[in-house]
C-alpha cells in the first residue's frame, strides 16, 4: 500500500468544495472536480511546474522525483490508516472521492487510485482516468487535508484509458 498526506488550497479542487452536502457524480474531465493522481497539477506536479510527459518513459521516471513534492510513503495497511486519522477531525466537512456501493445506504469504496492495475489483474477493466478516489477533510482555514491512496502494484505512468504504458 503506498499514501501521501498533504494540503491544498480550496481553488486547487475546482467546483467541488462549493457543492451542497451529499453524493454528486462528476464528469470524468479536468475541471469538473473530479481527482486524477497522475493528470491532476494539484496532485500531481509541483505548483508551476509542468511534468515533462513528451521524454522518453525511462527519463520520466528518472526525473519524477524532481517534479513530485510529495512522494509516496510504503507501508502496511495499518501504518495507511494511521496516517489518514490525524485528518479526520471532528466537526470538519470530509470530502470523499470514489464510487458508491449499489445501495447508496451502504457508502463508497474505490477510494483510492483508480487506474495503473497491470495488465492481467482483476481490476484491468476498471482502470481509468478522473475518476481517482480520496478521502479530503475542510481545515477552519478553508484549506482542505488530503489522503492520497494506491496500491504498489499500480504505476504513475498510465495511457489516456488509465492502462499501464508500455515499460512502466
Amino acid at each position: 500500500m503506498r499514501w501521501k498526506v498533504f494540503t491544498l488550497a480550496a481553488q486547487a479542487l475546482g467546483p467541488v468544495g462549493g457543492l451542497p452536502q451529499g453524493y454528486h457524480e462528476l464528469t470524468r474531465a479536468p475541471g469538473s472536480g473530479a481527482l486524477d493522481f497522475i493528470r491532476h497539477p494539484a496532485l500531481a506536479a509541483k505548483p508551476g511546474c509542468a511534468f515533462p510527459t513528451k521524454l522518453p518513459l525511462p527519463l520520466q521516471k528518472l526525473l519524477g522525483p524532481l517534479f513530485s513534492p510529495r512522494p509516496w510513503t510504503a507501508g502496511t495497511n495499518l501504518d495507511a490508516a494511521r496516517a489518514l486519522e490525524p485528518i479526520l477531525v471532528p466537526g470538519r466537512r470530509v470530502l470523499v472521492f470514489g464510487e458508491p456501493f449499489e445501495s447508496p445506504d451502504l457508502g463508497m469504496h474505490n477510494i483510492h487510485q483508480n487506474q495503473g492495475d497491470p495488465l492481467g489483474s482483476q481490476w484491468w477493466d476498471e482502470n481509468g482516468i478522473w475518476q481517482d478516489g480520496a478521502t479530503l477533510t475542510r481545515r477552519d482555514d478553508g484549506r482542505y487535508d488530503v489522503f492520497l491512496s494506491k496500491f504498489s502494484t499500480q504505476t504513475d505512468h498510465t495511457d489516456e484509458d488509465g492502462h499501464p504504458t508500455p515499460g512502466s
